[in-house]
């Protein structure tokens, strides 16, 4: 599941960002090193947990915690106030495009399906990875059986 949803994002990277700045994995170091060598926007795919149990009827109930980053990475370029303000505003819209397109989508993508209703855009300010400042769609996946342990 986890390749399927890597897999949606790095395809729809070329419509938000560079095709070549998508970032996918939990390694800090690496993902330092690949942001480094950025000069505009970026797309950053990040997991969290995966949660599982059962419901009175037996049936597993998943859920699985993402989240999606389109941030540009400001490092030593010193940018005026404006500037920052301006990647932000921009980050923003770009993330808010692509909520719509995953909610636009659910019908043709059958993981985007199990999108829970509730799910939020945060800014982003990471000063590890070349002091990036964008935004972020922090969502959740939730339904039954999503990894096909019952087959």
């Amino acid at each position: 599941m986890l390749t399927t949803i890597r897999d949606y994002f790095k395809a729809k990277c070329p419509a938000f960002v560079a095709p070549e700045h998508f970032v996918f994995g939990a390694d800090e170091k690496t993902l330092k090193e690949r942001i480094g060598t950025f000069g505009d926007y970026y797309m950053f795919l990040d997991y969290g947990a995966f949660g599982s149990g059962r419901d009175g009827t037996n049936r597993i109930a998943d859920t699985f915690e993402l989240a999606v980053t389109i941030a540009m990475p400001i490092g030593a370029n010193q940018p005026s106030p404006a500037e920052v303000e301006g990647y932000q505003l921009e980050s923003f819209a770009r993330i808010a495009a692509l909520r719509k397109a995953m909610l636009t989508e659910q019908r043709e993508t059958p993981w985007l399906k199990y999108l829970d209703d509730d799910h939020q855009i945060l800014p982003f300010v990471a000063p590890d990875l070349c002091l990036s400042v964008g935004s972020t769609l922090s969502f959740r996946l939730k339904g039954f059986d999503l990894l096909g342990v019952k087959g």
